[in-house]
């Protein structure tokens, strides 16, 4: 008889979750921070939301008080047709909640705010998610324009480290990875070699 092999169950990797998005009951103070949080749920359970209308759906069922409420009654009554709902695209519906609830100026700010990042002394594992931040809430999405201000705000010698590179980055997740992985050798020969080889 031949020997018989026992096959051992595979554990199954932890299941994370995540906290859902607060409600959101209009006050424009709030807006932001409660955008960001649907952001960052509907990227981490994306076997949720399926498609863009999905995501519209949670969030009008998380306007359920305050002047949010009076908005979605209207938003709904102004796209139902023979007495069915149907919602406009994704990016409109983020349009139109941006124009109702969105802080006076926000957009001004938040480039403003884009325009003065330096990372200075602080490590670029840190420095990154701070810029995306900014950059998601100045609304800016186009890579050349990302990669413009995001030269300017990182130390020299890491831009111009990335700068000789053949061929160039030309996406906005290249010269973040880039600049990480730069940022990080240059620390790490800091530990190994002394202060005095301070890179910048």
């Amino acid at each position: 008889m031949g020997s018989q092999q026992t096959t051992l169950p595979t554990s199954m990797p932890p299941k994370i979750k995540y906290p859902e998005s607060k409600r959101f009951h209009g006050h424009r103070d709030d807006y932001p921070l409660w955008r960001t949080q649907c952001d960052v749920y509907f990227s981490a359970n994306r076997h949720l939301f399926l498609n863009d209308e999905s995501k519209t759906y949670y969030m009008l069922a998380l306007m359920d008080g305050g002047e949010a409420a009076v908005w979605v009654r209207s938003f709904i009554d102004q796209n139902t047709q023979t007495d069915q709902f149907s919602p406009p695209a994704y990016k409109d519906f983020l349009k139109k909640l941006d124009e109702s609830f969105a802080p006076p100026d926000v957009r001004a700010h938040a480039l403003h705010k884009l325009s003065g990042l330096q990372q200075a002394g602080e490590p670029i594992a840190s420095f990154n998610p701070k810029f995306n931040i900014a950059a998601h809430n100045a609304g800016i999405q186009d890579n050349r324009i990302l990669i413009n201000y995001y030269e300017k705000a990182i130390n020299m010698p890491i831009r111009m480290e990335i700068r000789m590179r053949v061929p160039q980055p030309t996406e906005f997740t290249e010269w973040t990875t880039l600049a990480h992985q730069i940022d990080d050798l240059h620390r790490r020969n800091l530990v190994d070699f002394g202060s005095h080889l301070n890179p910048y």
